[in-house]
């Protein structure tokens, strides 16, 4: 796994916004590396279902989860998916 910074976030339920690319995808898989299951969020589930395996296949735990950020109706429905998966969210 890639160097990242020293932190533990072990036990936590993460939801990263624009994970399919840029700082998204960097803050997700600094998050998993942390300890942290992670939702992993975007509009493009296809990029996002990448990241999900690399995570996994790093040891981590990931969710891909379609959200449009300019959508109210889309942010509820990923926050209740990941919920639903999770049981929560921290």
């Amino acid at each position: 796994m890639a160097d990242f910074p020293s932190f533990d976030i072990s036990g936590q339920i993460a939801l990263v916004t624009g994970a399919s690319k840029g700082l998204g995808y960097g803050i997700a898989k600094a998050m998993a590396h942390a300890g942290a299951k992670v939702a992993c969020a975007a509009r493009d589930l296809s990029a996002l279902e990448q990241l999900v395996r690399e995570i996994r296949a790093e040891g981590g735990d990931a969710l891909a989860v379609e959200c449009d950020v300019c959508d109210v109706t889309s942010i509820r429905r990923a926050v209740d998916q990941v919920r639903q998966h999770y049981g929560r969210l921290d």
